[in-house]
């Protein structure tokens, strides 16, 4: 059975209303796990810049409003 990209765009914005909504940042597996990427491939994400990220020590954090703007982009990309 297979998700149109609608649906899946859907599924993930639900799962990312899951996400504490006081949650002003996410933690990078909040990130992993909304997309469902790798560890590898959100690294590679970050380098790139295609998802901006906040770095406090050795922690990333990311900033849940351009998470949100990024996933949208994404999902319009898809062919």
């Amino acid at each position: 059975h297979l998700l149109s990209r609608r649906q899946r765009q859907m599924c993930k914005e639900t799962e990312l209303s899951r996400i504490e909504d006081s949650k002003e940042y996410l933690r990078s597996s909040d990130v992993i796990n909304l997309f469902s990427i790798s560890d590898s491939t959100l690294k590679n994400l970050r380098r790139s810049g295609e998802l901006p990220c906040y770095r406090l020590g050795r922690t990333y954090l990311y900033k849940r409003e351009e998470i949100e703007a990024c996933m949208k982009k994404l999902g319009t990309d898809e062919n």
